[in-house]
């Protein structure tokens, strides 16, 4: 089984900035698959020692997980608190996450796969494609066998190509520079059989429906999760994320042989349940 089939019943990432008290308490009760804590962006440098010790905590009391998947998001590995937020996963629970941000070359995954070597048992990286330097190494990255997710972190990217991100409706991408590397790392994820998520973050960020056909286009570019921006997005990237239960119905009549349908109809009914990871 690969990573893309381990994960396949992840549907959303729920980002948890540890320097948010109002958090900890919701976490057993939120209905995400999985969290991610970050150490990245919601954490100042000044910050961020306490955001370790924060995590500590977190992983003295497995029971705030509620058996959720667990991301960590360190810093980057061109600054200078990469090296210890790695150090600082020893004691994490071993099936625990690392999310790789701002990676553009292979070296930096096998760097960090080095310093947490020292402590810890071989990790899983996740890692986040953020700039054009990212996108052309991107096979050599996912090639590693270290990696079993990938996420396009699309603002980021967007913001370094100086390009427009949102088309007017902001329910999807401007154009090709920004629906090209959605695609090429949606293809490529499902080609190396590991997980890819996009997010959920659009400029009408309250406007749910607009949440969720924003998801759906992720969906439809082969990615299998979405990093929810809120709680309140959780419910709409589960829906945008798997295709409607009436196309799964229809597909699913066909398959069995319970209506006659010709060869393309029956190739496009199993590619709708496998990418509703119903085969």
């Amino acid at each position: 089984m690969n990573a893309r089939e381990t994960f396949s019943r992840m549907r959303h990432i729920l980002e948890i900035p540890l320097a948010d008290d109002r958090y900890w308490p919701r976490i057993p009760l939120l209905a995400a698959d999985a969290v991610m804590l970050d150490l990245e962006d919601s954490v100042p440098g000044p910050e961020k020692p306490a955001a370790r010790a924060r995590c500590l905590d977190l992983f003295a009391n497995p029971a705030l997980l509620a058996g959720k998947e667990v991301f960590i998001r360190t810093n980057g590995m061109t600054t200078p608190w990469a090296e210890e937020d790695l150090a600082m996963l020893a004691p994490a629970p071993a099936r625990a996450m690392v999310c790789l941000p701002k990676v553009e070359t292979p070296e930096e995954v096998l760097a960090a796969a080095r310093i947490l070597e020292r402590d810890s048992p071989a990790r899983r990286f996740y890692v986040m494609i953020e700039s054009y330097r990212g996108l052309q190494a991107l096979d050599d990255i996912l090639s590693l066998p270290q990696v079993v997710g990938v996420h396009f972190g699309y603002m980021d990217y967007g913001f370094e190509a100086r390009c427009r991100i949102f088309a007017q409706s902001g329910e999807d991408f401007h154009g090709p520079a920004m629906t090209g590397p959605r695609a090429r790392i949606g293809a490529a994820a499902a080609s190396r059989g590991i997980f890819a998520t996009g997010g959920s973050l659009i400029p009408d960020f309250r406007d749910l429906a607009r949440v969720e056909t924003f998801v759906r286009h992720w969906r439809d570019d082969g990615y299998t999760a979405c990093i929810a921006l809120s709680p309140s997005h959780l419910e709409a990237v589960a829906r945008g994320i798997r295709p409607p239960e009436d196309d799964l119905s229809a597909a699913a009549a066909i398959v069995d042989g319970a209506r006659e349908a010709s060869f393309i109809e029956r190739r496009l009914a199993q590619l709708t349940l496998h990418r509703a990871n119903c085969t």
